[in-house]
């Protein structure tokens, strides 16, 4: 049965979907998307896809380096089902990562928590570099750019409030002692929520994940290429946009311009689900002022979550219909 939350919240996205078409003009915003570059939304398609192949990649690595020696086109199809449930649900882009934990320990019979910490680091690695490259480009941004004074603080706060939170999901994962401390505490509201597991198996589950939290930790090589390969798929991520606005005004290219707002709008939490939401408003409305006409900006980001969520939705379902086709529990 679907949650009073998730109605709420797909209302809301229902809403959004309506005020931009609505700011946009439906004749003007229809006369735009049909002049659409289809060169532009074809390599906005491509830098997606091969966006999520490199996150893959990372992870693929970081499996090896704590000994969970799965094949890379297994990896990949575990990657792309995570993401089609990211898009499906409205979870702030988390209900695929606990689907992926769920099916690396009951498909592959990897331990939870040894998993778990392959997942996290694998965020705290693209987190990381999509933080600090965000950052840097925003600051070159408000240097070579006449911005109002907003824009900037909305990206330095962005950026570093990231930052900061997955680097003390982090600490708290190597810090054993103190975890447990804060996870006794909390497990009673957890559980409120609808937990339904014991003490004993959520620190088994802590232990096996600050485990391999420390394990990861000292393949510094490990670490390294993950980084540089965030770097690589948060570049990819970003053009998505640049090629998106490309596609519907090609006379009027701002791609830095383009590149940072998106770049920071996607360290944004929100309780939308990832199709569409208050990402869409932020990117629309800064791109309004950044000079774009409003049936550009919104045709861009119709066209980009053509690009993203909708197509991900036809290549992370085709995968997740693959795994259960050939599901075999251990």
């Amino acid at each position: 049965m679907v949650s009073r939350r998730t109605l709420v919240l797909a209302l809301v996205a229902l809403l959004i979907v309506i005020g931009l078409i609505g700011f946009a003009r439906p004749g003007e915003l229809a006369a735009v998307l049909a002049k659409a570059d289809p060169r532009m939304v074809a390599l906005a398609v491509a830098s997606y896809t091969i966006a999520i192949a490199v996150f893959a990649l990372i992870w693929h690595l970081l499996l090896r380096a704590v000994g969970l020696r799965l094949p890379f086109p297994e990896n990949l199809r575990l990657v792309y089902s995570s993401v089609f449930f990211n898009v499906a649900t409205p979870t702030a882009s988390y209900g695929g990562e606990a689907v992926r934990a769920y099916l690396l320990a009951k498909r592959h019979g990897a331990d939870p928590g040894l998993g778990i910490s392959t997942i996290v680091a694998h965020r705290i690695a693209g987190t990381l570099a999509g933080s600090l490259a965000s950052l840097a480009v925003g600051l070159y941004l408000v240097l070579a750019y006449p911005l109002p004074y907003f824009i900037p603080v909305l990206i330095i706060l962005t950026s570093v409030l990231a930052l900061l939170g997955f680097l003390l999901l982090l600490y708290l994962g190597l810090d054993l002692q103190r975890s447990k401390r804060l996870l006794a505490r909390a497990l009673p509201l957890v559980q409120r929520l609808g937990y339904k597991g014991g003490e004993g198996g959520a620190m088994a589950v802590l232990a096996s994940y600050n485990k391999g939290l420390k394990t990861l930790s000292s393949k510094r090589g490990v670490l390294r290429s993950s980084l540089a390969l965030g770097l690589v798929a948060w570049s990819l991520v970003n053009m998505v946009a640049v090629f998106s606005f490309r596609a519907v005004a090609p006379a009027a290219p701002q791609d830095l311009l383009v590149f940072t707002f998106y770049a920071v709008i996607r360290l944004v939490p929100t309780g939308l689900t990832e199709f569409v939401g208050s990402k869409e408003f932020l990117l629309t409305t800064l791109a309004a002022l950044s000079g774009y006409s409003p049936a550009e900006a919104v045709g861009a980001v119709l066209v980009m979550r053509l690009a993203t969520q909708a197509w991900m939705v036809i290549l992370g379902g085709a995968a997740t219909l693959s795994i259960g086709a050939d599901w075999r529990p251990p």
